[in-house]
């Protein structure tokens, strides 16, 4: 579970912004909480839902994260330091991630200048609250404008057997840590060695962190919808339950006569000669059904089509493809994995959860993950709808605010002193909380000069 991101001279964030998902005192909904069975840890929060105005910064926390995600993973760095004050052009960029997983809490933290990674470090603590250093890493500019990178073990990392025969694990780590590029992470080598606890950091990000931009779709709907009974049936139930006017999702495979090639357009029918053994390709089918031409060990060609069905005004049955749903369906079909898969630990970290959705939809959405999950989310929106002390906690909403340097803030409702009978819908629209666009004069508003910079204590 995630716990905590900080973020420091990052694309829109110049000082230092945290957004924490750990539970406050607060009550209420208390099955949003997630390891309440220990009490020697903090349980976590299972959601959070970030507002703020357009240009203030919540869709770059998201990609902040991704930014982090790619670079634990060794997939490169893109330098980004907040661009409004030339200052922060020369300092470096700084992330920490603390996050819950396999019964410890982890913090990964790094420290990005321009050209190197200037310092990098993982630490875990146990069930018992014992900390201890996994790793620490350093790298330094030396005379000849060259650099220098030093890796040291703890001693959880160093009792560990060394992946090299003959070499002491302390070792292995020093000579490891010397052949880093300067930019890359220490961590992305455990995915390449048994590294202990380094490993298990690493398969948090690679595995359970699940970053969505908000135009990306999810790849494996259509070979899910296809192969998984119980999923495509869910996905269905699900669609009635909106009155979006689905009645159930069918998929079917079958052999394909490869004497119909002939009769296919000469483009296709060399792509599908092409294919390889077990490799599939997509395409367009008859009466809106979506298609797939795979090929499987032996050869043999098939066809595999997922359709929605709906009733024309006769009762009769028609098919749509899946690119022939509304684009806020697509988005529905998109999201609802989230739910569907709740037995699986996964952090999802979704930009604009609510994209093309009605506000009704987005609140069954949310109300439903909370219900059925144990998967966490955190998401940005503009759907006040969804801003309900019935729906989330205090310190579940979270705030988005541009300061007068052009910098981004956040803050949490939480941090914030509200009644308990304010509505906090209006509250916010009315510019009590910050984070909304201020159109013409913010004095029309009765705010002061603080409540208009950061929103009423």
């Amino acid at each position: 579970m995630l716990l905590r991101f900080t973020v420091e001279n990052y694309l829109s964030f110049n000082d230092e912004a945290s957004i924490s998902l750990v539970a406050t005192a607060d009550r209420s909904h208390p099955n949003h909480l997630y390891g309440t069975d220990d009490e020697r840890r903090p349980a976590a929060l299972r959601i959070a839902a970030v507002y703020g105005a357009n240009g203030h910064g919540k869709s770059k926390l998201v990609e902040a994260i991704t930014a982090l995600q790619r670079h634990v993973r060794g997939k490169g760095w893109r330098h980004a330091p907040f661009k409004l004050d030339p200052a922060s052009a020369k300092k470096p960029t700084k992330m920490i991630m603390e996050f819950r997983f396999d019964n410890h809490d982890f913090e990964y933290g790094t420290v990005i200048e321009k050209d190197h990674v200037a310092e990098e470090w993982l630490f875990a603590t146990d069930a018992s609250k014992k900390e201890e250093k996994i790793f620490e890493r350093a790298t330094k500019r030396t005379e000849d404008n060259k650099f220098k990178t030093t890796v040291t073990s703890g001693k959880a990392l160093s009792a560990l057997p060394s992946p090299s025969d003959g070499v002491r694990m302390p070792l292995f780590i020093k000579v490891l840590g010397s052949s880093l590029k300067p930019t890359e992470s220490f961590i992305s080598k455990s995915d390449d060695h048994d590294l202990g606890l380094a490993s298990q950091a690493f398969k948090w990000f690679d595995d359970i962190l699940t970053p969505v931009s908000a135009t990306s779709s999810y790849a494996a709907l259509f070979d899910r919808m296809s192969d998984e009974e119980t999923f495509r049936k869910f996905i269905g139930e699900y669609m009635m339950r909106c009155d979006i006017g689905i009645e159930r999702i069918e998929s079917h495979r079958r052999k394909l006569d490869l004497a119909i090639l002939d009769s296919m357009p000469t483009s296709f029918r060399s792509e599908v000669e092409q294919l390889d053994n077990a490799s599939a390709m997509e395409i367009g089918g008859n009466e809106g059904s979506s298609m797939k031409i795979e090929k499987d060990d032996e050869g043999q060609v098939y066809v595999r089509d997922v359709a929605s069905i709906r009733r024309n005004v006769n009762g009769d049955i028609v098919k749509f493809s899946l690119d022939e749903e509304s684009s806020g369906t697509r988005r529905l079909f998109d999201l609802l994995p989230m739910i569907s898969d709740a037995g699986d630990e996964r952090v999802y970290v979704v930009d604009e959860l609510d994209r093309k959705l009605h506000p009704l939809l987005a609140y069954e959405f949310v109300q439903s993950f909370v219900n059925s999950s144990s998967t966490q989310l955190v998401f940005t929106t503009h759907n006040t709808y969804l801003m309900s002390l019935d729906l989330l906690r205090r310190d579940e909403l979270w705030f988005v605010q541009k300061k007068p340097d052009g910098s981004s803030d956040l803050y949490s409702l939480s941090e914030m002193k509200v009644r308990n009978d304010l509505n906090i819908r209006k509250g916010y629209i009315s510019g009590r909380f910050g984070a909304i666009p201020f159109i013409g004069s913010a004095a029309d508003l009765g705010l002061s000069k603080s409540e208009r910079s950061r929103g009423a204590n």
